[in-house]
């Protein structure tokens, strides 16, 4: 019970309070500078906690902003664990597409070096020829 009550005294900046069509940056700038809602200023930035919003939110907001805030926080929420699933499933087909990749090098590295050693595949330089000069007989 009082780790919760730590995260709500814990200092946010206030820019993380915005959110686009309810709450902008300067508006929340600007009730703090009314004293409406309750911030601490530290260089050039304010600061508040949860429970300071919640009390704007109480004692100030409109009902209409209170329950577009509320169901912004929800949509948050559902997103962030939305965005966790395709985070981890991000890397599981980075992981995949690694080992595909690193394994379809390895082959092509066996493949050379087997038909390199049993001498079924002569190369260009062992038989002494330049790519340039099949051109050159092309164009004679």
């Amino acid at each position: 019970m009082q780790t919760n009550n730590q995260n709500k005294d814990k200092l946010i900046p206030l820019r993380k309070f915005s959110v686009p069509g309810i709450y902008s940056s300067s508006y929340l700038s600007q009730l703090v500078q009314r004293n409406k809602l309750k911030a601490v200023k530290i260089g050039r930035n304010y600061f508040t906690c949860q429970k300071w919003f919640n009390q704007y939110l109480d004692m100030h907001a409109r009902d209409e902003k209170q329950a577009e805030y509320s169901r912004f926080l929800i949509k948050q929420k559902g997103s962030e664990k939305f965005s966790a699933k395709h985070k981890i499933f991000y890397l599981k087909t980075v992981a995949i597409v690694t080992v595909f990749f690193i394994a379809a090098i390895l082959v092509n590295f066996l493949i050379i070096n087997y038909f390199k050693d049993s001498g079924q595949v002569a190369g260009v330089e062992e038989r002494g020829e330049i790519a340039t000069s099949t051109t050159r007989s092309n164009s004679d």
